[in-house]
């Protein structure tokens, strides 16, 4: 049974299948959406747990989807991968208010350091990946659990927000 679900957006097919294999030897669902209209599709169907998003050049409509994606839920977390922005961009991108909660270059993407992401933005409880194939029988409540840390800090949004 897969821990979560994973929405990979991009437009290269190669690369979409390599991150889509990195995320099921983690036990994750992993979709792949083409397209900015499919990915937002997709988002409200699956609820992914986690969103890699590319954004390249030139167009860069993937800054855009990241924005759409944030009004719809805004704990969702993301994962912006680049191969074409230039560093500067990305770190402009980090000073936002709202902004990706991480960054990777796709031609240093490796199992590795996808599974150290999901471990920082998911809270694996620091699990190593063979670690991770042990735990495989308690995603289901690390799933839930999850969730409801979600939950409870978007109500701490709202309650400091009204304050």
């Amino acid at each position: 049974m897969p821990r979560g679900r994973a929405l990979i957006v991009d437009k290269d097919g190669e690369f979409a299948d390599r991150v889509r294999r990195c995320l099921r030897a983690a036990r994750y669902a992993a979709e792949v959406a083409d397209s900015r209209r499919t990915a937002l599709e997709r988002f409200t169907e699956i609820h992914p747990s986690i969103v890699f998003l590319a954004v390249e050049q030139p167009r860069r409509t993937g800054f855009a989807l990241f924005s759409d994606v944030m009004r719809l839920d805004r704990h969702t977390p993301i994962v912006m991968v680049t191969s074409t922005i230039p560093m500067a961009e990305i770190l402009l991108h980090q000073k936002l208010r709202i902004h990706a909660d991480a960054y990777l270059d796709k031609a240093q993407l490796d199992e590795t350091a996808i599974f150290e992401t999901l471990n920082r933005l998911l809270g694996l409880a620091g699990e190593s990946l063979v670690e991770s194939r042990w735990l495989a029988r308690f995603a289901e409540s690390l799933g839930r659990l999850k969730r409801l840390h979600f939950d409870v800090g978007g109500d701490l949004d709202r309650l400091r927000s009204s304050l």
